[in-house]
């Protein structure tokens, strides 16, 4: 059993408790010197330590210790799990396209399983892994992976159990009805954006601040989905959420604002810009226009900060 037994802490009031407040309860009522956290299962329910032999097991109104064999912890489900997280976020070719960021993400989620995520990245980097996941039998696949990557038959079953359950028909039929959810409910409802504008006019001898800040609401029509850089990082992650679509729309009108605004304080060097009259409404319409929105409404209030000389004269 090595230097340390495994104990297992059954805790009657997990429901009640989160992981920090359990860890932190079972510390001060134990005293546990230098203990670790060896395996979590659940809404933490269970909880297993390392303990020094010289540890007493006993009880308390708090918790319960139980004598255990040591157990080898089954890492190929939370790697599963780790490897559907990263497709449902950013799309099924993510881990073919990205293969050293998915082992990061695995050793920072699974730093004892360094094994397993380093034989997952040379299936990823290789391009075995595209060809593996469209085999359904478990043989053909071990066999596989056996050949290509020259694993033995023990790290080619493990690869082949995440595969196939990476790959089951129930996650593929939930990719399948994710596919463009978060473009369907973009599309079905009114966004507002918040910008704020900032230019110079510079004069020569004195500098002006220009501010504008504005709230806008638009309505995406059909046209809006059509956009071709939007259509890009679609076909790349079908899955893209409603709040990813809106975040580029709202860069995008961001940087169209701020060009125009720009341009508005600082297309005249001898005539100092009237920030009020910055035509907002005329701008984002024309944005909307080649973006495919319909204004809602669009208020906006502009304003300076007076003249900042460069330089004052010594008498």
């Amino acid at each position: 059993m090595g230097k340390y037994p495994v104990i297992s802490i059954f805790l009657k009031s997990a429901k009640q408790m989160n992981v920090e407040e359990a860890y932190a309860r079972l510390a001060v009522s134990v005293r546990l010197q230098g203990a670790r956290v060896f395996y979590v299962v659940g809404k933490m329910t269970w909880i297993r330590y390392t303990l020094p032999w010289s540890y007493r097991m006993r009880k308390s109104a708090v918790y319960t210790v139980l004598p255990c064999r040591v157990m080898t912890m089954n890492y190929t489900e939370r790697i599963t799990e780790k490897l559907k997280e990263l497709i449902d976020e950013n799309g099924l070719d993510y881990l073919m396209d990205k293969p050293y960021e998915v082992y990061k993400e695995l050793m920072g989620a699974e730093p004892e399983a360094a094994v397993t995520a380093g034989a997952i990245l040379m299936l990823l980097a290789s391009g075995v892994w595209d060809s593996a996941r469209r085999i359904r039998d478990n043989g053909d696949l071990s066999k596989k992976i056996q050949k290509e990557c020259c694993f033995n038959k023990r790290m080619s079953d493990q690869l082949t159990d995440i595969i196939q359950s990476l790959y089951s028909k129930g996650n593929k039929t939930e990719w399948r009805s994710k596919c463009n959810e978060g473009l369907t409910q973009f599309l079905g409802q009114d966004h507002v954006f918040e910008w704020e504008g900032f230019s110079v006019w510079d004069a020569g001898n004195c500098t002006v601040d220009c501010y504008y800040n504005a709230e806008i609401v638009l309505r995406p029509t059909e046209s809006a989905a059509r956009n071709k850089d939007l259509y890009k990082l679609l076909k790349k992650n079908p899955f893209m959420t409603r709040d990813a679509i809106y975040q580029f729309y709202e860069k995008g009108l961001k940087q169209y604002l701020d060009s125009e605004f720009e341009e508005y304080c600082t297309c005249d060097d001898y005539y100092q810009p009237v920030v009020e009259d910055y035509e907002l409404e005329y701008d984002v319409s024309d944005w909307c226009e080649k973006n495919g929105f319909e204004v809602i409404s669009c208020e906006g209030d502009g304003s300076d900060g007076g003249y900042d000389p460069k330089f004052t004269r010594r008498w």
